[in-house]
């Protein structure tokens, strides 16, 4: 799930990029962006490894393990993309 997550937010970057050079439609990059977010999302929920781990000081706060930080930063980017693009498509933004 790790390497999914590592994987749909590169494919969101490439979406990202080939949307503002205007490769294809917005409406094929945001259905795209949709499938993306999807995976990243299963890839977070399906997550079977250590979520989260003690600080490294011993004061007791627990924060998340690296690879489950990565996942969420990856469905993080998914969305802000998602946004974006969304926006784009619906006249809110004259980026691309």
């Amino acid at each position: 799930m790790f390497l999914l997550a590592i994987i749909t937010g590169t494919l969101t970057l490439m979406n990202y990029f080939f949307l503002t050079n205007q490769t294809y439609a917005p409406l094929i990059g945001s259905l795209l962006q949709v499938i993306l977010l999807a995976l990243t999302l299963v890839a977070a929920v399906k997550y079977r490894g250590q979520r989260q781990r003690h600080d490294y000081a011993g004061r007791g706060y627990q924060i998340f393990s690296l690879r489950f930080s990565i996942i969420l930063l990856a469905c993080l980017g998914n969305i802000a993309v998602l946004i974006v693009v969304l926006l784009n498509l619906f006249g809110g933004l004259k980026q691309f």
